[in-house]
């Protein structure tokens, strides 16, 4: 099945996914998660989404709190594909695919353990685009855009079809307690 076919997947069996985009906007296509997440605010997706940057462990909290079924996390990752590929797996099988794969300074494994360590057993999963070059400039290269453009559109299709009109802006735990009560 096509990555962007499981995503749909995925997303279409959970209420809660939280999608969080990783990379620098200064290093050429790593700045691809953080165009997706930038693309899917946008379009009104913003309380499903985090712009984690480079430091994914600052946002740990935020995640925790959000209380999330499912996380895709968004990054540009060499898997020696030609420049563009997408790949979707699970966090725990990526070492297969791409076995160097680190969030810059920290290691993606150890963000999805610190992570599921705090939140419990949640499905992670990474969606990663084969960069094309990754030196210093804000532009993405053109096939790399259209691969984020294509994860953009799937990832709004996604959200929008009917049996996902349901799907509820993330909240704080707590929140959602204090409304049980009500």
């Amino acid at each position: 099945m096509a990555p962007l076919d499981l995503l749909s997947k995925v997303i279409s069996k959970t209420e809660r996914v939280l999608i969080v985009g990783l990379g620098n906007i200064l290093r050429e296509d790593d700045g691809v998660g953080i165009y997706v997440v930038n693309g899917l605010e946008k379009r009104g997706l913003q309380n499903f989404v985090i712009d984690a940057g480079t430091a994914p462990q600052n946002y740990i909290h935020r995640i925790r709190r959000s209380s999330p079924e499912v996380i895709i996390l968004i990054d540009a990752v060499d898997f020696r594909g030609r420049p563009g590929e997408i790949i979707f797996e699970d966090i725990y099988k990526i070492d297969e695919i791409a076995p160097s794969t680190t969030t810059h300074k920290f290691p993606i494994k150890t963000f999805a353990q610190l992570i599921r360590g705090l939140v419990g057993d949640i499905e992670i999963y990474l969606l990663g685009i084969q960069p094309r070059r990754i030196g210093y400039d804000f532009n993405l290269s053109e096939d790399i855009k259209e691969s984020g453009d294509d994860i953009i559109n799937s990832l709004i299709n996604s959200f929008s079809r009917p049996f996902l009109l349901t799907k509820k802006p993330l909240e704080p735990a707590c929140k959602r307690q204090r409304n049980k009560l009500r």
